[in-house]
């Protein structure tokens, strides 16, 4: 390979062997083989991109195998989160609301960059701090600083409901106290939240396909409406309003001092919160958390190229966005495309829309067949390709379908304005409301209570009869011999055990590689995804 370049890079350098890889994910995650060197100079932007996709709908494929309902379990799942739960928090330990009243109850979710758990307080005690009852985020590594997260946390209004919010200011890690090395230095470690009592999206979502209980079309737009409120908060600052007169949504004017948008870039069902509240009367209500990978863009200034294919490994596999995983990067016309690189509002329109295709199919949808309907897409012509195709079989409302299909257009400049959504959400819950549709119960969406861990098994004893006791004996005093003690028993070796790799591939399903790791070892991977920073 000596002397082939690539756009002045040497193709047997370091900073070629890094494009290959990425170059060649991007192709495997769009169903592609790789190429090798000389196939990615011969084909790395020389031809403007084509369109090769057919119209036209398609029959659905068969849906996954069904699993048991997932019961959430107290205490730590393996002996690794057992120790973390058992931790000193110092954000909300102190000397008015002491440790020994904490109790780490169970992890609520561990992902590549950390781990969230829930810590409750004793309301036995007398004196009671304002919230009993948290959920900790915690890094266990520098480069994952949470700050930024944080301050974006902090930028939206305390006054709605549909964002997660922190219940406690954030502190930098203070390393005497934890005795940790100078790399923490000016780190948040911790994000002290509050405490989501009904789990995420995907709970939920995993209990209706383990009962197969489809969502009835009257939740899916409550759903629908929920999530535009929390990502209009991160577009806007504020949630829309709506002109009961005009019967159109408004952008709120105090919006206008906002400025610039959150993409949040990993909206999934995971990142979906879900609480019970007053204001919401018929579901539970969908809060928007996970702000660790939101990025703060200005639609008004152009990124540069570099800055583009930074954010597009952001995210989650499976659900990455056509602005990230479009083979519209490796054209010459990438620039221009309308989908490279387009990163704003509709980013976050999109993964919405992921999510309400999800829950509508009971699968992730398959990002590899984007298509033209043959039909219409909110009552006109489509304006351009999109994906999920398998929705059209499914039972629910054309105005449905048609919404969710019209946030997956590959062009982020075709998907809606979030007003045009909000209208198009009420507009169809409106008459279902005067229809007098009835809700589902609520016992369709509570979240199971948690339960021990492998409780103890007691069996019951019958009473021993009572015996008085006997005068004690009178015996001279033992003095024992002076022995040495023991050697210190040594330490039981450290038992390796084969896992799964947990890596989520863009299909939806899980790698098949295992590993040979430490028992305990937490989020294991296989070699290929062990790097977390690009697999996370």
């Amino acid at each position: 390979m000596a002397g082939l370049y690539l756009y002045g890079i040497p193709l047997d350098s370091a900073e070629f062997e890094r494009f290959r890889d990425d170059y060649n994910y991007w192709l495997r995650y769009n169903g592609r083989v790789d190429l090798d060197d000389e196939g990615i100079r011969d084909a790395y932007r020389r031809d403007n991109f084509v369109t090769a996709n057919a119209p036209g709908g398609r029959v659905a494929t068969a849906a996954k195998p069904v699993r048991p309902i997932d019961v959430p379990m107290l205490g730590g799942r393996d002996f690794a989160e057992g120790v973390w739960l058992a931790q000193r928090v110092p954000e909300i330990m102190n000397y008015s609301f002491p440790a020994v009243n904490w109790k780490g109850v169970r992890v609520l979710g561990r992902g590549g960059m950390g781990t969230v758990g829930h810590w409750s307080y004793d309301k036995t005690q007398a004196n009671l701090p304002l919230t009993c009852d948290v959920a900790v985020k915690e890094i266990m590594d520098p480069r994952y600083d949470l700050t930024d997260e944080a301050n974006l946390m902090l930028k939206i209004p305390e006054n709605s409901e549909h964002a997660l919010r922190l219940v406690k200011d954030p502190r930098f890690a203070d390393l005497g106290l934890e005795g940790l090395p100078n790399a923490w230095m000016g780190v948040t470690k911790r994000l002290i939240m509050e405490y989501y009592t009904q789990g995420t999206l995907l709970d939920l979502l995993k209990r209706r396909i383990a009962t197969q209980t489809k969502f009835s079309e009257y939740t899916l737009w409550l759903i629908f409406e929920c999530l535009i409120d929390g990502i209009s908060l991160l577009e806007y600052g504020e949630e829309l309003g709506f002109n009961a007169v005009s019967k159109q949504a408004v952008i709120p004017p105090l919006a206008l001092d906002w400025k610039q948008g959150i993409v949040h870039f990993d909206l999934k069902p995971s990142n979906i919160l879900l609480e019970k509240t007053r204001s919401h009367a018929y579901t539970p209500i969908c809060k928007i958390g996970d702000l660790g990978l939101a990025q703060v863009i200005d639609v008004n200034i152009t990124l540069s190229e570099e800055k583009k294919k930074m954010y597009r490994s952001d995210g989650t596999p499976g659900y990455y966005t056509p602005e990230q995983f479009s083979l519209r990067w490796n054209a010459l016309d990438w620039d221009t495309s309308g989908v490279a690189g387009l990163y704003g509002y509709a980013t976050n329109v999109w993964q919405v829309g992921a999510i309400m295709w999800e829950l509508a199919m009971f699968r992730r949808l398959n990002q590899v067949s984007n298509f033209l309907p043959a039909g219409t897409i909110n009552g006109v012509a489509p304006l351009g390709e999109t994906y999920g195709r398998d929705i059209e079989t499914s039972t629910y409302s054309n105005g449905l379908q048609e919404l969710i299909l019209a946030c997956l257009y590959e062009k982020p400049g075709f998907r809606p304005t979030l007003p045009f959504l909000k209208t198009k959400i009420i507009g169809a819950l409106e008459p279902l409301d005067s229809q007098g549709v009835e809700p589902e119960p609520w016992a369709s969406f509570r979240a199971p209570d948690p339960v021990e861990r492998n409780p103890p098994v007691v069996p019951p004893v019958d009473p021993a009869p009572i015996i008085p006791p006997a005068p004690p004996p009178v015996v001279a005093p033992i003095v024992p011999p002076l022995v040495a003690p023991a050697p210190a028993p040594a330490p039981a070796p450290v038992r390796n055990v084969i896992y799964r790799c947990t890596f989520i591939l863009a299909d939806g399903s899980q790698c098949k590689n295992q590993r040979k790791l430490p028992f305990g070892a937490p989020n294991p991977r296989c070699t290929t995804h062990a790097n977390l920073v690009r697999y996370p």
